[in-house]
This record gives C-alpha cells, sequence and structure tokens, in this order.
C-alpha cells in the first residue's frame, strides 16, 4: 500500500467541518478514489490558500493511478460542478477552486 505524504491540516474547526460535510456529499456522486482524493486535495487548498495548483501528474502520483484515470476524474468533478477551473499558472498548471455550495446551486441556472 502506498504512503500518501502531505503536509499537516492546519485548518481551524469551522473549516474542518466545511471540508467533512461537503466530503460526505461528494462521495454520495462521486464514486472513484481518485476524484475523491482530487476533490479532497482542492477543497483542502482552497480552504488554506484560496485555489489550487496541483498538476495532473503530480495527482497521479499521489493516487497511484494513470494519468488517464486522472483526467477522467477531473473531468466528472467539473460536470457535477465540485471544482472548477479558474485559471492556468505560468508553468501551464491548471488552477481550480473548490465549489462547496455545488449542491445548493439550481443546476443550469434554473430554480
Amino acid at each position: 500500500m502506498k504512503k500518501i505524504e502531505a503536509a499537516p491540516l492546519d485548518l481551524t474547526e469551522d473549516q474542518a467541518t466545511i471540508l467533512w460535510d461537503w466530503s460526505y456529499e461528494i462521495e454520495t456522486v462521486i464514486k472513484r478514489s481518485a476524484g475523491i482524493a482530487i476533490a479532497m486535495n482542492v477543497g483542502r487548498n482552497t480552504l488554506l490558500h484560496g485555489e489550487s495548483s496541483v498538476s495532473h501528474k503530480e495527482y497521479g502520483r499521489r493516487c497511484g493511478v494513470c494519468r488517464r484515470t486522472i483526467d477522467t476524474a477531473v473531468k466528472q468533478l467539473k460536470q457535477h460542478d465540485i471544482i472548477q477551473r479558474i485559471g492556468t499558472t505560468e508553468a501551464g498548471v491548471a488552477i481550480y477552486r473548490a465549489n462547496f455550495q455545488w449542491r445548493k446551486a439550481p443546476a443550469n441556472g434554473v430554480a
């Protein structure tokens, strides 16, 4: 089993509660572990830094899956509006932000 090393969670109690509730909601829609791991990473980075700019290659290393699996997971997360692409770094890495209100927003803008 691969061990994923990451920085400690420097979240406040309120931020941790938001992330915990959000993870439960995500798991009701996203069934693949790679998608859940990516969503949680983007969510954590959004709470701490306002955005997340981890490359697909790095997600592959962290999750232990191939690039195609990562691309499919990111595509699914974007289709469900769980994460939103907000730009690109100078190095060409996509910048994402978690949408913590994704379940509360009406589908296709229709109330």
